[in-house]
């Protein structure tokens, strides 16, 4: 291959990938697995329990119900380095009936070497209201992504950084149809959830007026809405015991505050501009690339 064909083809991926950035897209994300697709063709080792540890005090859990509230031990079983993603609206799923399944609230990406482990905690939320908290004695399997209703709005939490009350209060609002009969009379958090609502396009009254046709509630026992003070946990540094039978040393990868899918604004013309402009270079390239070949 002539040295002009191999600049050629250099100088387009150079391009390419500035035109990708531009637009917030890593090569990096078209090909990272789930944690799911990752488990399932055996590259990797996904276990998960609640962070809330009733026998010892947490001083940085914000709550059992919410924001990093569930401890996770991933380890790549490849012979190669692998980088996968959780993503945001994943469920996790309780394996104990009367705990609630988790929903991911906020992407995350790992980096792990051949055979590494990483242990760490991820930011989830509840979603059933009529069911316990998790804590250190439930276990969770990773699922699949929730309704696209539910994914809106974990995107919406995510994006507005509300992994609190009125986010907790949001997801029960689809999830059990709760409205403020159920999750208490406090206003600002109310609106709030409202707000969340709003944004991720649900309709729905979290306030739950006579004249809404969303506002009936299911038929099951009642169970109030936990306080604000009840939901003042604490946090315990990771117990390795809990996950797995050998002690592993923790190993920060770096990976949580990677790139996050969905992110991408595509109402922008010049994110257009700069998919046509890395076309048009590919184009090019390819018909450079065979008249050369052709002619030497």
């Amino acid at each position: 291959m002539k040295p002009i064909t191999i600049f050629l083809g250099v100088s387009l991926l150079l391009f390419s990938s500035h035109c990708l950035g531009a637009m917030g897209i890593s090569l990096i994300d078209l090909d990272t697995l789930t944690i799911l697709d990752a488990k399932a063709q055996g590259k990797l080792s996904f276990a998960a329990r609640g962070a809330f540890n009733p026998n010892k005090t947490q001083p940085e859990l914000k709550s059992s119900h919410y924001g990093e509230c569930i401890d996770v031990r991933i380890k790549n079983n490849s012979p190669t380095a692998l980088v996968v993603k959780l993503e945001n609206g994943t469920v996790l799923h309780s394996q104990i009936s009367h705990t609630q399944n988790m929903l991911v609230t906020k992407t995350a990406y790992y980096t792990l070497k051949p055979n590494e482990k990483y242990l760490g905690r991820i930011t989830a939320i509840c979603g059933e209201l009529h069911k316990n908290a998790p804590d250190i004695y439930v276990s969770y399997e990773v699922g699949k992504l929730a309704s696209p209703e539910l994914c809106r709005l974990t995107a919406a939490i995510e994006t507005t950084n509300e992994q609190n009350m009125a986010g907790q209060y949001a997801v029960w609002a689809v999830s059990d149809k709760a409205t403020s009969k159920e999750l208490g009379e406090n206003f600002e958090i109310l609106k709030k959830s409202q707000e969340l609502l709003q944004q991720a396009q649900i309709v729905f009254n979290i306030f739950g007026t006579a004249n809404d046709k969303f506002a009936t509630l299911p038929t099951q026992p009642k169970r109030n809405a936990p306080t604000e003070e009840q939901y003042a946990q604490r946090q315990v540094v990771l117990d390795t015991t809990d996950l797995t039978v050998e002690t592993i040393a923790v190993q920060q990868t770096g990976g949580n505050e990677g790139i996050r899918i969905g992110e991408t604004s595509w109402q922008d013309d010049s994110d257009h501009l700069w998919l046509a402009l890395a076309g048009a270079m590919l184009v090019l390239f390819l018909v450079l690339f065979f008249t050369l070949n052709r002619k030497y």
